[in-house]
């Protein structure tokens, strides 16, 4: 599934763009030139946006991440439905403007407000390390 679609159902979050760390881009372009790319790379950067959220925020959150280019998904275990937090790393192929979309669920048992830890956590984050 898309960020589009998630966009067009976003009155059901809170949503924030900002700019992504310069490492994630980088690393998604490598990976992606390679002929042998590694099945893992993707859960590698999932599991570290994961487990920063359970440690610095909330382990009961319920978290998706979408990796995606304009034109093609990589890696998606995001549920729509479910989530409370997803966050889209949308990374620009040609290194301009690549972004991180952070969606927090209005319903959801965390803070989706303009002060919650999660955009503070999120921001920038680099999650290759």
């Amino acid at each position: 599934m898309s960020y589009r679609v998630l966009l067009q159902n976003k009155a059901e979050f809170e949503a924030k763009i900002c700019g992504m760390h310069a490492n994630i881009a980088q690393a998604v372009r490598e990976h992606n030139r390679q002929e042998d790319r590694d099945p893992h790379f993707f859960d590698a950067l999932v599991e570290n946006i994961v487990s920063m959220l359970h440690k610095n925020v909330d382990k009961k959150l319920s978290v998706g991440v979408m990796v995606s280019s304009p034109f093609a998904n990589y890696h998606s275990d995001a549920d729509f439905d479910t989530n409370d937090v997803i966050v889209n790393l949308l990374i620009d192929n040609i290194d301009i403007d690549s972004k991180m979309m952070t969606f927090i669920r209005k319903n959801a048992s965390v803070d989706s407000s303009e002060n919650s830890p999660i955009w503070s956590a999120l921001y920038r984050y680099d999650c290759t390390k």
